[in-house]
């Protein structure tokens, strides 16, 4: 395991036994959630006083089993020569950082500091669906003061705000806040659980105590700029250089996932359907969705027109209006507040380019073991602990592959998998039980999210999994320039124990 040490500030007073002391950081490299982590400190007794200088430390971290041991060997000035020390005094960081524990993966993962400390305390969903003729904006303000409500929070406690598409910019006056931050961003499908870390890492960097994430589109309204300058939705974005040759919409996309699953397995148009009957099963008996009231069959689905070989209509998920709002906070905060916390056990990301370069692109729907590698390391679970699955799902096909990279079956047996019952509340994994975005609402990743947080409350009516106590929750999206190469973010939830 590669590491680098680096040196914390000098502190002229600091002492220990009685001689002048330089208080060491640990930050680790080349970890699975591929950012440095500090872990602990180490305290060097010198027999004569501190340079005012670098000590520089040849070090190395060893694993054994789970257990991590620092190997010091030598501890040398700033002009490399080498200084005598009491023995080194290691101190796993614990209260004001993060402490980490070595990974099944063979990594380190937070133990404390992001797992069980942060949950979501507030949730607000406006009306979602077609043609819903109000704008983005005043969706977004709703979604607001919904969350708000629900946590018994007013405008003043908002003290960060992230929002999820650029035409936020000047959202805040009209929504009435008055944050220490506020920004936007943007990575697709991604974005939700994205906002929902940004104000994770706001809060523990002591940026704010309590981040309002917002989303906000009303796709078909017509608004929304298509390739050739026309105004369309969701469905006529493009990705990089191929729509100079046509490639235009995410279905041209996911078609090449599936044809190419098919290709490998032998996956058929009935395991795709199979899918879709099942997601609209859950969205018949939730008041709210676009299939409410509305089941349908096999044979329905295997009826309805191609879109995009071999994508079928009812393979597409399609675009509605509609804002959302989740408040973020910390667990202890969100006790003292209104609604039930969802608790935010850990996430992790992935980015299909990485796949691109090695060519299996088509193959892998996402990069999603990195992610999930993460995630579930920080929440400390295995797969055998989810209860319920809430899955990006653009087209039928996103959620066979996603089944697959997760592990929930082998890669390949998706179809059958799907075919067998599985995604039904009785079934092996309980999966888009508000319908997602093929039978639900699309609302750029947050379809997923809110599912996940409304199994978690206990609020998911019909479809609520009895004694949840784990989600697992992704999102998909956005692209590295060309078309497949999705960002991918994986979150895990539990209830406040």
């Amino acid at each position: 395991m590669a590491t680098v040490l680096t040196q914390g500030p000098w502190d002229p007073n600091a002492q220990h036994g009685g001689t002048p002391a330089a208080l060491l950081t640990w930050t680790v490299e080349r970890m699975p959630t591929r950012v440095p982590m500090r872990i602990a400190r180490i305290t060097i007794d010198m027999h004569r006083p501190v340079p005012l200088g670098r000590l520089g430390v040849d070090a190395e971290v060893v694993r054994e089993g789970k257990r991590l041991q620092v190997v010091v060997a030598t501890v040398t000035d700033e002009r490399g020569t080498s200084m005598p020390s009491d023995p080194l005094r290691f101190e796993p960081v614990e209260s004001d950082s993060l402490r980490y524990r070595a990974g099944d993966e063979g990594g380190l993962v937070p133990t404390t500091g992001i797992s069980r400390s942060f949950a979501v305390a507030g949730l607000g969903v406006t009306d979602q669906g077609p043609h819903l003729g109000r704008s983005p904006r005043d969706l977004r303000r709703e979604a607001l003061e919904l969350a708000l409500g629900d946590a018994g929070l007013s405008r003043r406690d908002i003290d960060g705000c992230i929002g999820t598409s650029s035409e936020m910019f000047d959202d805040i006056r009209h929504l009435g806040l008055a944050p220490g931050f506020a920004y936007t961003m943007q990575s697709g499908g991604a974005t939700a659980i994205w906002s929902i870390i940004n104000a994770i890492g706001a809060i523990l960097t002591g940026q704010a105590a309590t981040v309002a994430c917002i989303y906000g589109a009303a796709p078909t309204g017509g608004r929304m700029a298509r390739a050739d300058g026309t105004k369309g939705s969701f469905g006529t974005y493009s990705y990089g250089y191929p729509r100079l040759y046509g490639f235009i919409g995410a279905g041209m996309s996911h078609a090449l996932h599936a044809r190419r699953h098919m290709h490998r397995y032998g996956t058929t148009s009935e395991h795709l359907g199979a899918v879709a009957v099942a997601q609209r099963a859950h969205a018949s008996v939730r008041p709210g969705t676009l299939g409410y009231g509305t089941p349908i069959t096999l044979e329905e689905h295997q009826s309805s027109r191609m879109v995009v070989d071999p994508l079928r209509l009812l393979d597409c998920c399609r675009d509605t209006d509609g804002g959302v709002c989740v408040i973020v906070t910390s667990v202890e905060r969100a006790r003292d507040l209104a609604s039930t916390p969802a608790v935010v056990l850990g996430f992790g990301s992935g980015h299909n380019m990485r796949n691109w370069w090695t060519g299996d692109v088509y193959d892998l729907h996402d990069d999603i073991a990195p992610a999930k590698a993460t995630a579930f390391g920080q929440a400390g679970i295995s797969l055998g602990d989810v209860d319920v699955a809430a899955l990006y799902d653009p087209f039928t096909i996103s959620v066979i592959m996603q089944l697959e990279a997760f592990g929930f079956c082998a890669p390949g047996d998706g179809g059958p998998f799907v075919a067998s019952g599985a995604l039904r509340l009785d079934g092996a994994i309980p999966t888009n039980t508000g319908g997602g975005q093929l039978s639900g609402f699309y609302a750029t990743g947050f379809t997923a999210v809110i599912e996940g947080l409304r199994q978690i409350r206990r609020e998911s009516a019909a479809t609520q999994v009895p004694d949840a106590q784990v989600a697992l929750v992704s999102g998909h999206g956005g692209n590295g320039g060309v078309q497949n190469t999705w960002a991918h973010a994986t979150m895990v939830l539990g209830v406040d124990r």
